[in-house]
């Protein structure tokens, strides 16, 4: 432990230090010796041991690799948010489209495949009274970075063109 304050220590090491390497040059070991005594009796600090520094080590390592699973982490929910975000606009763009085509045109049913997610489409009549009302359903599925099956599904009511 230092008992010294940390403005002699910082005294020590700019005025004295300067002079030992000079010395380190100029006397012999015996002047040098007595200077480093000196130096050490001022100070009253000891370096860090090798214990020391491989234990601080372990646990830098033990906080760098908790750091670098959150890392991994955020990149798949990264991924997983992308993909998701996809499919709702290939949803929303599905039904914008079945909306803006004309009654005549339309298809009960459709299928589409783009870069690994498929989305189909299904539309039924659906009437209230005497106006022609359809029911779109839509269904987007994919896989996950694990392979795993992910879908979204939406189901809307709407006039189509004339």
């Amino acid at each position: 432990m230092c008992d010294n304050k940390i403005g002699i220590i910082l005294v020590s090491i700019i005025y004295i230090w300067p002079s030992v390497c000079f010395k380190l040059t100029m006397e012999n070991q015996k002047g040098l010796d007595v200077d480093m005594q000196r130096i050490r009796k001022k100070l009253d600090c000891r370096g860090f041991t090798l214990l020391e520094v491989m234990i601080g080590l372990v646990i830098f390592s033990i906080g760098l690799l908790t750091l670098l699973s959150m890392l991994v982490v955020s990149i798949s929910g990264n991924a997983w948010s992308e993909k998701t975000t996809r499919t709702v606009q290939m949803v929303r763009q599905t039904i914008e489209t079945i909306k803006n085509t004309p009654e005549n045109q339309l298809e009960n049913y459709g299928y589409e495949d783009e870069d690994g997610i498929f989305r189909h489409w299904y539309i039924q009549d659906f009437y209230e009274g005497q106006t022609s009302v359809k029911m779109l359903t839509v269904w987007v599925y994919w896989n996950d970075e694990f392979n795993r099956p992910q879908y979204t599904s939406t189901t809307t009511i709407f006039h189509p063109k004339q």
